[in-house]
């Protein structure tokens, strides 16, 4: 109940019609627009105004972006309340596939028919304009015409010149939105690992690594990180195993920037001889650098800045979530 009371009391107040013309096909962009303050303005009029035309205005790798991160809210393995909120949102014959491969009209034209009448601004005047080497950021004012809350506004937008055209950054309270509804939806989750069933069918060590050579350790390459920098140097041997883990669940609680993707976890509960061991081995090699490998690749390699325990979350680097579930049901002996 209390996921559905949040499903509508958002229904009419989460704009996302406004910002969920994301992009997908790059041939989609409108007339270009070749001064920068003209663009904010234009895109605060035409967000309560006429609210399809703001994909016009969208940067598109910003709204490629955004996009991506709305199809992972969405996608029901994300959380138990994914497919609710997507199928209110959407409509019940919009399944995950439907949506990762709809257009931007498509996608922005089934939040604008649900979302219902715009409220009209008028006098929109750029306030302040600072110009800055990763885009200008323009302040607009502007006056709200009915609604439940007419008045003076203001908006803070940042906008980008390519090729000569100005586009805006899709805006920051958009994102902060979505986290809202992450955060709900990570709330539906009932986060109960899956029984043992069986030894695990593939490996996992907790090490001692190094991000330099030292003799007598073993090169390898950390998971999702390109370069020199992905070079990684592992002990031969460990402190814990796959033997000591007590339950491994699945999840995505690793975002690792502010606007972009929540990265699949696997969270690790150790035995109680386990997480003894791990205690006592982490506050003697504090500062040092541990690796958790799953099959000898390294996982997660990071410095030791307190005391570990009973748990452990491994965020996957560059993986799916279904990634995350074949590795927690091999951990618990589900799968092969």
């Amino acid at each position: 109940m209390r996921l559905m009371r949040f499903f509508a009391a958002t229904a009419g107040a989460f704009v996302l019609a406004s910002f969920f013309g994301v992009a997908h096909a790059k041939d989609e962009s409108g007339a270009c627009v070749k001064d920068a303050e003209e663009a904010a303005i234009r895109f605060v009029t035409y967000a309560a105004s006429n609210r399809a035309k703001t994909l016009d205005l969208l940067n598109w790798v910003s709204l490629n972006r955004y996009r991506q991160r709305v199809q992972q809210l969405m996608d029901d393995q994300y959380a138990p309340g994914s497919k609710a909120f997507r199928e209110r949102s959407l409509g019940v014959d919009w399944t995950f596939a439907r949506l990762k491969a709809a257009t931007d009209r498509e996608f922005a034209a089934v939040f604008l028919a649900a979302e219902g009448s715009s409220t009209r601004v008028k006098d929109v005047a750029v306030l302040s304009h600072t110009s800055r080497s990763l885009g200008d950021e323009i302040v607009v004012g502007y006056t709200t015409i009915g609604g439940p809350n007419p008045g003076r506004r203001q908006r803070i937008l940042n906008v980008r010149q390519t090729n000569a055209c100005w586009t805006v950054e899709m805006p920051q309270e958009a994102w902060l939105r979505l986290d809202e509804v992450a955060g709900q939806l990570k709330a539906t989750r009932a986060n109960v690992p899956p029984a043992r069933l069986g030894p695990s069918s593939v490996s996992l060590q907790v090490k001692l690594a190094s991000f330099t050579e030292i003799p007598g350790m073993e090169e390898a390459r950390q998971r999702g990180v390109a370069g020199p920098y992905g070079r990684v140097w592992l002990s031969k041997e460990y402190v814990l195993s796959e033997l000591d883990i007590e339950s491994a669940t699945a999840g995505s609680d690793c975002n690792v920037t502010t606007q972009g993707l929540e990265e699949p976890s696997v969270l690790l509960t150790f035995t109680d001889e386990g997480a003894e061991r791990l205690k006592r081995w982490s506050s003697t090699n504090m500062g040092q650098v541990l690796a958790v490998t799953v099959g000898d690749e390294p996982i997660v390699v990071a410095k030791v800045a307190g005391i570990l325990g009973k748990k452990l979350s491994m965020c996957l680097k560059e993986a799916r979530m279904d990634e995350a579930n074949l590795m927690a049901r091999q951990l618990m002996g589900w799968q092969k």
